[in-house]
């Protein structure tokens, strides 16, 4: 008989003492507690929930590191968390605050490798960290030599991630060696006792092979992508062209080299494979898209062939791989935006004219192709606001093209931009240098280019709105020169507007 349910507020309830949290006193409990708390961040993903699990997850290592300051796991652990919370600031997020967080991760690496010098999972961490590093540090104000910072840093990511792969690379060989010994056949007249001796022990050698072999293909192929990312950085750095076309080719063959892995990889579980297969394309892919925009810096022209390469490894995700691969959709359209920039730029420089010429109306093929992609990942991911602000974008860029066909869409595209904005502001209305300022422009641009009647007012309602949430002049300079969705017509509108006492004082 199951025991009664006990009534809402009954005395016995009452009664009943109150389970007693678990409070961690020990290492080991700090650990414990610590992993325990890193599988819950993981287990909810993004948002402000998980973000507090690998918070905490990270006040338990340092607990821990305070009773034992000689154990490198702990170290590991503390700048692995560390280095997770840089993806949950906010997307305007000061430079300066990101690279606070990610030079705490370096120093836990480092600490760690200090006492346990082999560590090659902290050495990769280590290389990735640097490479952010490189990426970030560039773009803080605080920092006057930043250029040569990020220089060091992945030159020093690149070195590491060599030598994680070597020491990973050195403990494979061996185990796969064994692997094949043990798969070759016994001779004939052993045959009989060698079959009953397999078929008693299949389940422990299945397991014992899963606990022995703490290195796999799939983590070569996770280090050598890793240096293909850091080689593509360095690479987009160099002022010498040709130095720079040598690293990016080191890098595509850092992934040749991945492929070959992934060949001698177990196909089980099927996730894991199809996981690295993904992976290799998505880095190939941005690896050629970096070689084509250095190519057109250095050149001029735009690099074609690189850029079809590019979206060759995008589509063969979404039409082998994985059909609702989002990341390879908005991938592919950032590509296409990029590809359909760099071509209206080398009309800007020739002085030719977009209308009428056939390579003009490539520019707006490959911005709707890009739209496109953005809507495909949308159906998708319908609440993300990443790609929701990147469909206002491109709808306010493709509006301002100097095409007549822009010219007929220029309205339906100015109300797709304002749709996409304030959906964005629908879940964020803290999006100062997105999602306000394009809602601003689209309705200016209604009222100032398509004469709708109330949507200049409509604009000015808008800017005050910005304004009391935090929005000022520096923003909309920022916006300026950050982005290609606003013209200079509305800046001046909005500075003449909103900000002109402001400069009328500072004089």
């Amino acid at each position: 008989m199951g025991k009664p349910k006990i009534p809402k507020f009954s005395k016995e309830k009452e009664k009943k003492p109150a389970k007693k949290q678990f409070e961690p006193t020990t290492f080991e409990d700090f650990m414990e507690e610590g992993v325990e708390l890193e599988e819950k961040g993981e287990r909810y993903g993004d948002g402000d929930k998980s973000k507090r699990f690998y918070e905490r997850a990270g006040e338990m290592y340092a607990k821990a590191h305070e009773l034992n300051k000689t154990d490198s796991d702990c170290l590991y652990n503390w700048g692995r968390v560390s280095f997770v919370l840089l993806q949950y600031l906010p997307k305007r997020s000061a430079p300066i605050d990101k690279l606070k967080l990610i030079d705490t991760a370096i120093q836990k690496f480092r600490q760690a490798l200090a006492l346990d010098t082999k560590n090659a999972d902290a050495m990769f961490n280590l290389g990735q960290a640097l490479n952010t590093r490189a990426e970030t540090v560039q773009d803080v104000d605080e920092i006057e030599d930043g250029y040569s910072q990020a220089a060091l840093a992945v030159q020093e990511a690149i070195s590491i991630l060599e030598e994680a792969y070597a020491l990973q690379e050195q403990e494979l060989m061996p185990q796969l060696e064994n692997m094949t010994l043990e798969a070759q056949p016994e001779e004939e007249e052993h045959s009989h006792d060698h079959d009953h001796s397999h078929e008693e022990s299949t389940p422990d050698a299945s397991t014992t092979v899963t606990e022995v072999i703490p290195t796999t293909a799939y983590t070569l192929i996770d280090t050598l992508v890793a240096s293909a990312n850091a080689l593509s950085t360095m690479a987009s750095m160099l002022a010498n062209y040709e130095k720079a076309v040598d690293l990016f080719n080191s890098a595509q063959d850092k992934l040749k080299q991945a492929e070959k892995w992934l060949s001698q990889a177990s196909r089980e579980p099927e996730k894991d494979y199809q996981q690295a297969v993904i992976q290799i394309a998505l880095q190939h892919a941005q690896t050629l898209a970096l070689l084509a925009d250095r190519s057109m810096t250095a050149s001029g022209q735009v690099d074609d062939k690189t850029y079809t390469l590019a979206l060759e490894k995008l589509d063969f995700i979404t039409s082998k791989v994985d059909s609702r691969h989002c990341e390879a959709m908005c991938d592919r359209g950032d590509l296409l935006s990029q590809y359909a920039q760099a071509k209206q730029q080398t009309f800007v420089r020739s002085g030719r004219k977009l209308d009428g010429d056939p390579s003009g109306k490539e520019v707006w093929q490959l911005y709707s192709q890009a739209s496109k992609s953005f809507q495909e990942a949308l159906q998708i991911e319908p609440k993300n606001n990443n790609i929701l602000r990147k469909l206002g974008d491109i709808s306010l860029v493709r509006a301002q093209l100097p095409m007549s066909v822009a010219d007929k869409n220029k309205q339906q595209l100015l109300k797709n931009a304002e749709f996409f904005y304030k959906q964005v502001l629908e879940t964020d209305k803290e999006d100062l240098y997105g999602a306000w300022l394009g809602w601003a422009m689209s309705s200016w641009a209604q009222g100032e280019w398509c004469q709708t009647p109330g949507k200049e007012g409509e604009a000015e309602r808008i800017v005050k709105m910005w304004i009391k949430r935090g929005g000022n002049d520096e923003i909309i300079q920022d916006a300026y020169e950050e982005s290609d969705c606003y013209p200079k017509a509305f800046i001046d509108w909005v500075m003449t507007e909103f900000f002109a006492d402001d400069e009328d004082d500072s004089e």
